[in-house]
């Protein structure tokens, strides 16, 4: 798909969430082999470069490495101990040096430090 080529197979790993069946290539359910047949007649139906773009969008490293990134902000935010609340009834979320408030947290913001939370009074350390 990264070269345009639309994709015709069964249903099974990863196909499903790779393949939108009938954009970029076809999703044989039925799993028999006059439907793979079918499809690759009909392949010439399918838009090359929709299959580049769903690629660009969706596969290429920038794109993993943000999804990866926020997997792990989301699992990290949900394992975050319960930290002392500030003035405004939250702390900022401190990343890379950034500021960044994260209302929904309440009083679990914290200071994100080397990939774990940790308390405003643990980096003055």
């Amino acid at each position: 798909m990264a070269c345009g080529t639309p994709v015709v197979a069964f249903p099974g790993g990863a196909v499903e969430e790779i393949v939108v069946d009938g954009v970029t290539g076809f999703i044989c359910r039925t799993r028999t082999l006059d439907e793979m047949v079918e499809a690759v007649r009909r392949v010439d139906q399918l838009d090359r470069a929709a299959c580049r773009r769903h690629v660009e969008q969706h596969f290429s490293s920038v794109a993993m490495a943000d999804a990866y990134e926020a997997i792990y902000r989301q699992v990290l935010l949900e394992q975050a101990a319960p930290l002392p609340i500030g003035v405004d009834g939250r702390l900022p979320l401190t990343m890379l040096g950034e500021d960044r408030v994260v209302p929904h947290l309440g009083d679990r913001a914290g200071h994100v430090v080397a990939g774990g939370f940790t308390t405003p009074a643990a980096l003055e350390r």
